[in-house]
């Protein structure tokens, strides 16, 4: 998945529509959405349809600059799905979600990411 999209706030209505929800996700995500940050999501838990915000990416621990510390890398790109730390998620339906979105963009390095503009489309 490329690392901006948008999302507009009748998109996250009509999802919330699907799950069976009036209620829009808390915090509501910015229009501009980008790792690291909340964003809207879509699962299934337990049964039920459930429209959420999450901090969008997953968490890994990895060795920290300093020796003996560590620090929290949130993965945001599949790109080896026989890989070990993808394999249990893609099997287990209840650790996967849809991402609602209207348009997304991969930034070109350096230009726009993270200024709060909309990058390149």
């Amino acid at each position: 998945m490329c690392n901006h999209y948008q999302a507009h706030p009748q998109a996250i209505a009509d999802w919330a529509k699907w799950a069976g929800s009036r209620a829009v996700p808390r915090p509501e995500p910015a229009l501009d959405l980008w790792p690291k940050r909340p964003a809207t999501v879509a699962r299934i838990d337990g049964g039920a349809k459930v429209l959420e915000a999450m901090t969008w990416g997953v968490p890994r621990t990895i060795p920290g600059k300093r020796p003996g510390t560590t620090a929290t890398k949130h993965v945001t790109n599949v790109r080896n799905l026989t890989s070990p730390f993808w394999k249990s998620m893609l099997a287990d339906p209840e650790r996967r979600c849809l991402v609602p979105f209207t348009r997304f963009a991969e930034p070109k390095p350096g230009k726009d990411a993270d200024t709060g503009r909309p990058a390149e489309y």
